[in-house]
């Protein structure tokens, strides 16, 4: 009854780590799919390019007070 119970044991055990692993795999693509959402979602087709301008408040202050000039090339 034991060597029963312990081969159901390792049976079970066998199945978690497998669920486990498919577990990681689902997450793994999961995030890849909220990835291409967010991407897609941000995507324009119109023909209009939208810029996201970091720091843009210390940026324009910059400008404004002649420190930088308003736009330059990276």
């Amino acid at each position: 009854m034991m060597m029963m119970m312990a081969m159901v044991s390792e049976a079970v055990r066998t199945q978690l780590i497998a669920h486990d692993r498919t577990i990681g795999v689902h997450d793994v693509r999961l995030a890849e799919l909220d990835l291409r959402v967010q991407c897609a979602e941000t995507t324009n087709y119109d023909g209009i390019l939208i810029w996201k301008i970091i720091e843009y408040k210390r940026r324009k202050r910059e400008a404004v007070t002649g420190i930088r000039p308003a736009y330059r090339r990276s």
